[in-house]
């Protein structure tokens, strides 16, 4: 008989909420905009979403979360800094509300996890999950197992004109808006970057190379320091591969880089795998 878990990813734009049953299949998923100030307003969100999908006619056996930020073991979460917020006990507050187990991991994780077991790392011993969105984030796998201290890479600081950032301040969706205000470009959001590209702008030419270099500069010291055989990459920011992403690999031949095969539903499958293998 099939399991079933609701998965949500908890993310810097969106909330997305599915139920998954134990072939790792999507039965329905649901979203929300994500509240970025207000814990109870987000806690609210997070709750008509659980009990939307608690409507389904089959029983749930877990809930799981994939959230942008800092988690204990126990699910407390220390820091969401994308949606300024900070110590907020998610699992216990969802599981004396609907006395299942509750799960909280870091997003990167969940979605890696996905990617490592199933997915377009499933053949290698050593990949590492990379998600370019709101934020940059990363977790490393080895043997199908999650290696810890990896899921904050995009909080390492990097070195550009002669100051020190975070290198998802520089590279992520929200960080190419970054390094374009430093160079003086004013832009909405890294999709109209991308299109200066396009358009064979020399401004945001000199930008995006800019912003190739810190990307590929990053790729170069994780596989360096992890060892890894292969990076398995996804975000908002991919929506605009068709511009830049053959030129990427093409910088970095020594690497090996590939699309997730769960593209958008990486987080939410990986989280369903971490529910499955937990639940008893």
């Amino acid at each position: 008989m099939l399991k079933r878990v609701i998965s949500i990813d908890l993310g810097g734009t969106n909330i997305r909420a599915a139920i998954i049953n134990s072939n790792l299949r999507i039965e329905k998923v649901i979203k929300s905009s994500t509240e970025k100030l207000n814990f109870d307003i987000l806690f609210h969100q997070v709750i008509d979403l659980i009990d939307e999908l608690m409507a389904s006619k089959y029983p749930i056996d877990a809930i799981c979360f994939g959230v942008a930020g800092r988690v204990r073991l126990d699910g407390y979460i220390n820091e969401l800094p994308n949606l300024h917020m900070s110590d907020i006990p998610l699992s216990s507050l969802v599981s004396n509300k609907y006395h299942l187990p509750v799960y909280v991991i870091n997003d990167a994780h969940a979605a890696g996890l996905a990617e490592a077991t199933a997915g377009a790392g499933k053949h290698y011993r050593r990949s590492y999950f990379v998600t370019i969105s709101t934020g940059f984030g990363g977790a490393m796998f080895i043997d199908k197992k999650f290696a810890v201290t990896s899921d904050e890479v995009g909080h390492t600081l990097f070195e550009y004109k002669g100051k020190y950032y975070e290198l998802e301040h520089l590279v992520s969706g929200t960080g190419i808006k970054n390094l374009c205000a430093i160079n003086g470009l004013t832009v909405t959001s890294s999709k109209e970057m991308f299109e200066g590209v396009k358009e064979s702008k020399v401004d945001f030419i000199k930008v995006y190379e800019d912003w190739l270099n810190l990307l590929s500069s990053a790729f170069q010291y994780i596989a360096k320091t992890f060892e890894v055989e292969v990076f398995t990459i996804t975000g908002g920011v991919m929506k605009s591969q068709d511009i830049f992403f053959s030129n990427f690999k093409s910088r970095n031949k020594n690497l090996k880089i590939v699309t997730c095969h769960f593209k958008e539903d990486a987080g939410l499958i990986g989280g369903a795998v971490y529910a499955f293998d937990h639940v008893k």
